[in-house]
């Protein structure tokens, strides 16, 4: 599974006021042969120097691997934790879930607009789908023929 981690902590617990060691200790342990051993694959690391954060995208084969891999964090700071999926992901299941709109047609025969729930209502008339009628008049619908 994906996670968006946000961490931040505070000027006061900034491993940088402890010198270089400490730094390279905690940067060490955020490492991607360490996250490797602990089955977490560190996708995207970001930092907000400035904001004292860091930002992190990881898979995680389960929630323990995940919490033992954040443990240097949470020993500094704050720690947020965020699962996520790829907008385009979400994009696709919200798209599944709908149900799919109605084709709408236009009656020639009876000069007005029908959706395919109402298709035996205009049997034997002279009728077109939306798409048909775009392509056979697409200067009424804002196509290239004849619009201007």
């Amino acid at each position: 599974m994906l996670y968006l981690v946000a961490h931040s902590h505070t000027l006061e617990n900034c491993p940088a006021r402890e010198g270089k060691e400490a730094v390279e200790k905690h940067y060490r342990s955020l490492q991607s042969d360490v996250a490797e051993r602990l089955g977490v694959k560190v996708l995207a690391l970001y930092t907000a120097p400035i904001e004292h954060s860091r930002f992190v995208i990881l898979e995680a084969e389960s929630v323990e691997s995940l919490r033992d891999y954040l443990e240097p964090l949470y020993m500094r700071g704050k720690v947020e934790v965020f699962p996520i999926i790829s907008f385009s992901e979400r994009v696709h299941a919200l798209e599944a879930e709908r149900e799919p709109v109605p084709e709408d047609f236009y009656c020639m025969t009876c000069r007005q607009n029908f959706f395919e729930s109402d298709r035996d209502a205009h049997k034997g008339h002279k009728y077109f789908s939306q798409k048909d009628m775009e392509e056979i008049w697409p200067h009424e619908f804002g196509g290239e023929a004849g619009s201007g």
